[in-house]
């Protein structure tokens, strides 16, 4: 068998046999992204309900205020709009609207109404319920101009002079929320990387430590060997990490269970050209970071320094995979020089993947980069590798 074959097999078995790793690669990653997208799912679910939408209304008895409590909403009243605020400031609700006393009469005699609502900005279940008024509203405005203009022989649908008429392109398969796009591509980026964080402080660093390095290097197998052999073991590893995370994606909009349908409204959402685009954005990644990752840890004498070099590496590794969260509002997302920045690239190539605009050109310079950055690291861990220094422990 092939040395570096050999040495792959010995690590990622020996890696394995750490509950630790395999906590990290292959368990939490599942299980992880399954409970945020189900605690995600549940927060949406209920900030949906009205019953969980609180109004708190300046004592008033008008349409509107029937049509709220015959829908269900959550209505309580306070005698004035000062009570109303005073309890806004005290943090005991986060919403007070006041109707103007004669509301009802003022639409008879089709005169304007102004309603006026108290909100705490901060608070972000008063911004939903403010949203949930303004629908009811403007239903039972339109509904009023409606019969004024049907009274007076104009024709109903001049309530609207100007429509706006929507129709969705759409750019392949679609079922994934915006929220997941935005969120999916930094999560798998992160977890190839996360999956190997501490299998690659324990690789070379740890094997220091614990003085074994020595016996491994006083074998026949080249040190080059070894090094490509411990680079393709982490190098599986975060591979194993982030098909992990995406594994659990692809279970939970599969699944089509209640839980997840707000973040999946149409089921999965990726097809298996999304799916292939996504492995193969993946592939450099896994490797970038194994390199990564073998380069610090050959570089460290002790674990504790393998650590305080890789806390560094952490900040490098996620500051482009954060920007990637949120680089779709932003015209840079369709600009070149992207899919040439390491991790930001993939993060990108990932979103292109599940919006279902399949970029080729930009996927194929992320793997070129991915693959490049991967050899030089490589070639900078092997050459740490083989000199004889590798073995200093202080």
């Amino acid at each position: 068998m092939n040395p570096v074959l050999i040495v792959w097999k010995k690590e990622i078995r020996e890696l394995m046999r750490d509950k630790r790793v395999r906590n990290a690669a292959i368990v939490s990653p599942f299980f992880i992204l399954l409970m945020m997208m189900a605690m995600f799912g549940f927060i949406i679910n209920t900030a949906r309900k009205k019953e969980n939408q609180k109004f708190t209304i300046v004592q008033a008895d008008n349409a509107v205020v029937t049509a709220m409590k015959a829908a269900k909403f959550n209505v309580s009243t306070v005698a004035t709009a000062e009570e109303g605020q005073k309890k806004i400031k005290a943090g005991e609700i986060g919403l007070v609207i006041e109707f103007p006393k004669d509301f009802d009469q003022q639409l008879a005699s089709e005169k304007p109404a102004t309603v006026t609502a108290y909100i705490d900005a901060t608070d972000q279940k008063a911004q939903i319920a403010l949203a949930s008024l303004r629908k009811v509203l403007d239903a039972l405005g339109t509904a009023k101009l409606e019969k004024i203009l049907t009274e007076k022989g104009v024709a109903k649908e001049m309530s609207e002079p100007i429509k706006v008429k929507t129709e969705e392109v759409r750019l392949g398969e679609k079922g994934a929320s915006e929220f997941l796009i935005s969120l999916l591509p930094y999560m798998i980026t992160i977890y190839a990387f996360f999956g190997g964080f501490g299998a690659g402080g324990e690789i070379v660093a740890g094997e220091k430590e614990k003085t074994t390095l020595e016996t491994l290097l006083v074998t026949s197998v080249r040190r080059k060997d070894i090094a490509m052999g411990k680079f393709l073991a982490l190098a599986s590893i975060c591979a194993m990490s982030s098909l992990s995370a995406l594994m659990g994606v692809i279970f939970a909009g599969a699944s089509g269970l209640p839980m997840f349908k707000p973040l999946f409204p149409d089921g999965l959402g990726m097809g298996p050209m999304q799916i292939a685009a996504i492995l193969i954005t993946l592939v450099p990644t896994v490797a970038l970071f194994g390199a990564l990752l073998l380069a610090v840890s050959t570089l460290a004498k002790n674990i504790r320094e393998a650590q305080q070099f890789l806390a560094v590496v952490n900040i490098v590794v996620l500051t482009p995979a954060i920007f990637g969260q949120v680089i779709g509002l932003t015209d840079l997302s369709r600009a070149r020089w992207v899919s040439l920045v390491p991790v930001l690239n993939t993060s990108t190539s990932i979103r292109s993947a599940l919006q279902g605009k399949l970029d080729w050109v930009g996927l194929g310079l992320t793997v070129l980069v991915g693959v490049t950055l991967a050899a030089i690291l490589i070639r900078i861990a092997v050459h740490l590798f083989e000199q004889e220094k590798v073995l200093a422990r202080n």
